[in-house]
């Protein structure tokens, strides 16, 4: 019998600890997602002011070179000045996301591999991303003026 009893806590106890790390991960991924939105939020409303206060078009990319912009928006986030865009001449911030999470063009933005500022603080084109964890996504809307508004994502990130 006792030994009967000492599997019974075995077992409970595995299953406790398996709820708790499966909550944990799921906790640590919704922070880092919760990071990377707040970390391109502030990168958007850095690169709108620096337009505003300098005067000159400003530009946002991903680039893991800091010399051009990423066509797959991934690597830091960049902000930059430039005569040449993709191409960066002046990096103004740079602010790099968690490892695990991705930033997905979803729609417009003119299919650049920038979000460009013009001298009047408003972007070129109008845009829609989306900002994935492993298990979750949050969606996005830039329009011209700079504002970023969450959507519901249209396909949420699939379970892996």
């Amino acid at each position: 019998m006792p030994i009967l009893s000492l599997l019974i806590a075995l077992v409970i106890a595995a299953t406790l600890s398996f709820i708790s790390l499966s909550s944990y991960q799921n906790w640590r991924e919704q922070k880092a997602l919760d990071q990377g939105v707040d970390l391109m939020r502030n990168q958007i409303e850095l690169a709108r002011t620096l337009n505003i206060t300098r005067g000159e078009s400003i530009y946002l990319c991903a680039s893991t070179d800091g010399i051009e912009c990423n066509a797959s928006w991934q690597g830091p986030i960049t902000i930059f000045t430039s005569n040449t865009p993709p191409k960066i001449e002046k990096i103004l911030s740079l602010a790099t996301l968690p490892p695990s999470i991705k930033i997905e063009k979803e729609k417009g933005f003119n299919n650049s591999r920038t979000l460009r500022f013009m001298n009047t603080g408003e972007l070129v084109y109008n845009g829609s991303f989306e900002i994935k964890s492993t298990h979750q996504a949050r969606c996005f809307t830039l329009n011209k003026t700079g504002d970023l508004k969450e959507v519901a994502c249209l396909n949420q990130a699939e379970d892996g």
